[in-house]
């Protein structure tokens, strides 16, 4: 019987160590996992605060809980003010991209408020585009790490007329020209202007419709096997 050389104990520690290493690539690969952390920004207004309902209950806290069940690592950071417009978009990102964490995925989901306040639409985009702008400048950042621009788009009711709907409605997509992200279709189809889905005020979900909306960034996600 043939016996094969003893291996020292240094080059049996590190046979030992790139043995390991080499199975957690394995199934890291077949699991579609990642070992280090992801984190989630997610910069946005009153629905992403998640105005009148619990902050347990809103779709940011679902979407995490969701994950954490699955054993990822990462945590989903909230920027949300009640009332903000796109306007604040910039600097508030600015500020953020100072934290001490590296942002895996930024989702810019803001407008809603632009179209209530009778904002122009010219003046939207414009904001927009600064903030995915710098968004881009802060990935180019960390030219090792694999980051995500993300901008949630934005539909607006046939009631406020057909140009304005055109206009709105197009608006979001035409950035793509301008400058990277993934356009992330407009979330709030199936809830808007269903009262069993949203407050009494009619415009923010309620905890139900939180439900829907964690649901459908978690199936978006998922499907695109973007985590």
């Amino acid at each position: 019987m043939k016996r094969l050389p003893k291996i020292c104990s240094s080059e049996e520690n590190k046979l030992k160590i790139f043995l390991l290493f080499l199975l957690l690539i394995l199934i890291g690969g077949k699991n579609n996992f990642s070992f280090a952390a992801k984190n989630i920004l997610f910069l946005g207004d009153s629905i992403t605060e998640g105005y009148g309902v619990a902050t347990e209950k809103a779709y940011t806290s679902l979407l995490e809980q969701k994950w954490k069940k699955e054993g990822k690592d990462g945590k989903v950071v909230v920027s949300a003010i009640s009332g903000s417009t796109t306007a604040t978009g910039l600097e508030r990102f600015k500020w953020i991209a100072k934290r001490p964490e590296i942002f895996h995925k930024m989702i810019l989901f803001l407008g809603g408020n632009d179209v209530l306040r009778s904002i122009a639409a010219k003046e939207t985009k414009k904001n927009l585009l600064e903030t995915l702008k710098e968004m881009n400048l802060y990935a180019k950042k960390y030219p090792k790490e694999e980051m995500e621009i993300y901008l949630v788009e934005l539909k607006i009711p046939k009631n406020y007329g057909a140009v304005k709907v055109q206009e709105w409605n197009s608006l979001y997509r035409e950035l793509s020209k301008e400058v990277p992200f993934t356009l992330i279709p407009f979330p709030l189809a199936d809830i808007v202007l269903k009262k069993e889905l949203n407050l009494a005020d009619g415009i923010h979900p309620n905890e139900i419709g939180h439900e829907k909306l964690a649901n459908f960034f978690y199936d978006y996600f998922k499907t695109k096997g973007k985590w």
